[in-house]
């Protein structure tokens, strides 16, 4: 029985040079590491250097480049004031010609330099104008609008006159 005992004490037992021979190789592959990382860097400076510049030089000409973005909304006028919304336009996009930074500041455009232009397209729905829906358009009212396009449209260009700045202004959008 006594055997058994000192086998198992044996066992228990910790190897210290073992221990530490292993703790060594760890330090040792962890330097070894870093001697071929420096090693791989002297190898190629050059390489790391021009990439490093060309990444650098192409973020700052990304970052630099002024994104332009196309904003469209569609807008639909009250109580006929189509006329009104056009000359509206007409005064923005002069402000923003002449520079008038001032002007736009004070009615709320922040950045008022990043602004190229402002235009206004009338959304082309003929059938619409033909045919009015509200309760104060008639059948008769119907006809007259049907007459005046057909009229306007005897040279054979009806997308000329449907596009047309004074008959787009009778659009709803």
């Amino acid at each position: 029985m006594s055997s058994i005992q000192n086998q198992n004490q044996e066992n228990q037992e910790i190897d210290l040079s073992l221990l530490t021979k292993k703790i060594s190789g760890f330090f040792d592959s962890v330097l070894m590491s870093v001697f071929k990382s420096i090693q791989f860097l002297k190898k190629n400076i050059i390489i790391i250097g021009v990439l490093f510049v060309l990444g650098a030089t192409l973020g700052y000409l990304l970052d630099e480049s002024t994104a332009v973005y196309d904003q469209e909304i569609i807008v639909s006028p009250n109580f006929g004031s189509v006329d009104y919304l056009y000359s509206k336009i007409d005064l923005l996009n002069s402000k923003l010609k002449n520079n008038d930074t001032i002007f736009l500041k004070s009615i709320g455009i922040k950045n008022p330099k990043k602004i190229i232009s402002l235009s206004i397209e009338p959304v082309v729905d003929i059938y619409t104008f033909v045919n009015n829906n509200t309760a104060i358009a008639t059948n008769a009212q119907n006809t007259q609008n049907f007459e005046l396009v057909k009229l306007l449209s005897e040279d054979g260009d009806i997308k000329k006159v449907i596009k047309d700045k004074l008959t787009s202004k009778n659009y709803a959008h």
